[in-house]
This record gives structure tokens, sequence and C-alpha cells, in this order.
């Protein structure tokens, strides 16, 4: 589940930074996390009163996606830094009337 929640952060944070809307990368980021969140909360709680145990985190593999999404989101940083020096040098070369 950790998988698919970080592919898809990941996704629409790179959708939305491709399109020049961080801000809305941003705000889908925290909406999206904070359902997985909830959800998760849910979850545990609910399998503690059934079962009548404490559950542990057995997953290894986390860091691949962490690393995944990390790439995504220094690529969209970087393409978002790159764009706004190409506005500002070819605002600069504008002739001013």
């Amino acid at each position: 589940m950790l998988w698919l929640a970080l592919a898809l952060v990941g996704d629409r944070a790179a959708s939305s930074c491709t399109l020049d809307a961080e801000f809305l990368a941003a705000v889908q980021v925290l909406l999206y996390a904070g359902g997985v969140i909830t959800v998760v909360v849910f979850a545990i709680v609910v399998t503690e009163r059934l079962v009548g145990e404490r559950l542990s985190q057995t997953s290894r593999r986390i860091g691949g996606g962490g690393a995944g999404v990390g790439r995504r989101s220094s690529r969209c940083i970087v393409r978002a830094i790159r764009r706004r020096r190409m506005r500002h040098a070819a605002a600069a070369a504008w002739p001013a009337t």
C-alpha cells in the first residue's frame, strides 16, 4: 500500500509541476498524504481490535519507492527553475517601450 501511495503522490506532483502549477502540486501532495495517513491509521485501529496483537512493519523495500519519488520531484524542481530562468531571460531581452 505504501508503494501505491508513493507512486500516486509522485505522479500527481510531477504532472502538476509539468503544467507549471507548483502550488497545485503541493496542495495535491498534502491532501493525498493526509488521506493515506487517515486510512492507514483507521486500518491499524480496526485490525488491533480484531486480532488483539500489535502489528509491526515488515516491509524493508520502502527505500526504492522513496528514491523514485525523490528522483521525480528533483526533476520537477529543476525543470521549474529552468523555465523561470528562460522566462526572465526572454523578458530581459524584450525591448521596453
